[in-house]
């Protein structure tokens, strides 16, 4: 290690410590070491760095830049350290975690290694510059019991300001590390912030705050959302994913109850696992795909979104199978396969004749619900009121072959008005073309559920008890 003066001024030539890499072996810097008069901040300034080292690195390096750290009494075990050149730390910003780096300390739970010297970067073209972040495991936020989160180490983070954060060890979070309040409310999506508070010196602070711009008493400028979750309903599930019941029984006795308010741990997102589309009100169901937890609503400017405690929309709207497809895209969204719809509604149990206990599907409602209020009808996976409340369109079309009569009889091929002023279908009845329908709706019972299928609604009819269910691909840096 780099042999730190109590106070004043050494001069230093050697490497910075024993495990630095370089481009070359056994490359040696100058150094100039200096403390303050009070023997608490320390600054090295390093030069004469060779050229044959700068002109292998992707974006250059300065010929001369300073770290400064102020250490507390024990500075060898707990210290901080940050670049002084904005410059330099854009320009190293990513660099893979695990790159050795010149001067490190540890700061106890955050841990901090701010880079002070020359990596080995991959060999990349001159003109590209890093992303931000350059994180090994994409999921590197997970929850961790009810109302807990862990941030998993290796992962490099840079801020709008320049300070770039390195964790090694893992850091957690719960509701104390919230911005306002001193727990999380049912429903809400929140947001996972690093925030540098300091001036000169790092103070580098994990936040969770409902904010989707910036935590409480920082800005765009000294904090940077690094991930997100849902806070509502959870299945409590075994270590395959299945539905269980208190004694841990797949589908045992009473496994439709066993749910708890909790961090919807599918719903934990990063910037390298998340969905294409903004993560909001989603869970992840598989490799492929995302899910809205909720049954789709409208924004005040006909968005649909994924929100707690809303009116699904559905006919009863105006909305066929045809406004759902060309309402998903302004959210960045689909209809889903069956299949898909499957996958995101295990675990929610079939409804009931005679109560809405399990879902809302009581064979005596008159109507839809809002979302989200039957606590027992949550998938897996997090997804709410699978089965029952309204039918969900799903994105497969099918042929009808009918017996009979009417506009329903085979006859000859012709162009039908299915849908006036929007071209003509061509078709040998007037139903022949149908779009799939899944989960059962308010009224269904014990035909409610996480498989039903219904499969004779053709795509243009405007029906009140049918809504949706909308997802989007997993974006695939993360899946």
């Amino acid at each position: 290690m780099l042999n730190i003066p109590a106070k004043g001024t050494q001069n230093y030539e050697g490497p910075l410590n024993e495990n630095f890499k370089t481009l070359e072996d056994k490359l040696q810097y100058k150094a100039l070491c200096t403390y303050d008069s009070a023997g608490n901040v320390f600054t090295l300034t390093l030069e004469n760095i060779p050229a044959a080292v700068k002109d292998q690195l992707p974006l250059g390096l300065p010929d001369k830049f300073t770290v400064v750290t102020q250490f507390p009494v024990d500075y060898e075990e707990n210290a901080i350290i940050r670049i002084g050149e904005t410059d330099f730390t854009t320009k190293y910003a990513a660099f893979e975690a695990g790159d050795t780096i010149a001067v490190s300390f540890n700061l106890p739970e955050k841990v901090c290694f701010f880079s002070a010297g020359a990596v080995e970067p991959p060999p990349v073209p001159a003109a590209v510059e890093y992303p931000a972040a350059f994180i090994r495991e994409p999921r590197y936020i997970k929850a961790t019991g009810n109302t807990g989160l862990t941030i998993t180490p290796p992962c490099v983070f840079t801020l709008p300001s320049g300070t770039v954060c390195k964790i090694n060890q893992p850091v957690t979070l719960s509701t104390a590390s919230l911005d306002t309040g001193s727990a999380f409310t049912y429903g809400n999506d929140y947001y996972v912030y690093i925030h540098d508070a300091g001036a000169l010196v790092p103070d580098i602070k994990f936040v969770i705050s409902l904010n989707p711009n910036a935590p409480g008493g920082a800005s765009v400028l000294n904090s940077r959302k690094i991930g997100g979750f849902h806070y509502g309903e959870v299945r409590n599930v075994n270590a395959n994913g299945e539905e269980i019941n208190s004694s841990g029984a797949v589908r045992g006795s009473g496994w439709e109850g066993n749910t708890k308010t909790a961090i919807v741990p599918n719903s934990v997102w990063t910037e390298q696992h998340r969905p294409i589309c903004t993560p909001e009100g989603m869970v992840f169901v598989t490799s492929g795909f995302w899910s809205d937890i909720y049954l789709a609503s409208m924004d005040a400017n006909g968005k649909p979104v994924s929100v707690y405690n809303q009116l699904p929309t559905t006919g009863t709207e105006g909305f066929n199978w045809y406004t759902w497809v060309e309402r998903a895209v302004r959210a960045g969204k689909r209809l889903l396969s069956y299949d898909e719809f499957i996958a995101l509604a295990a675990g929610s149990p079939q409804g009931n004749d005679a109560n809405n206990t399990n879902a809302w599907s009581a064979t005596t409602n008159t109507a839809r619900n809002r979302t989200g209020l039957v606590k027992n009808a949550v998938s897996n996976v997090g997804v709410r009121d699978a089965a029952g409340n309204v039918y969900k369109w799903l994105a497969e079309l099918i042929t009808r072959y009918d017996t009979g009569t009417g506009v329903s009889a085979i006859g000859a091929w012709a162009w039908k008005d299915a849908f006036p002023g929007y071209g003509k279908a061509y078709m040998n009845a007037d139903t022949q073309l149908s779009a799939l329908i899944a989960g059962g709706y308010w009224v269904n019972g014990v035909n409610a559920g996480p498989r039903a299928v219904t499969c004779n609604n053709f795509p243009w009819v405007v029906n009140t008890y049918i809504g949706a269910v909308l997802g989007c691909d997993a974006q695939q840096s993360g899946n």
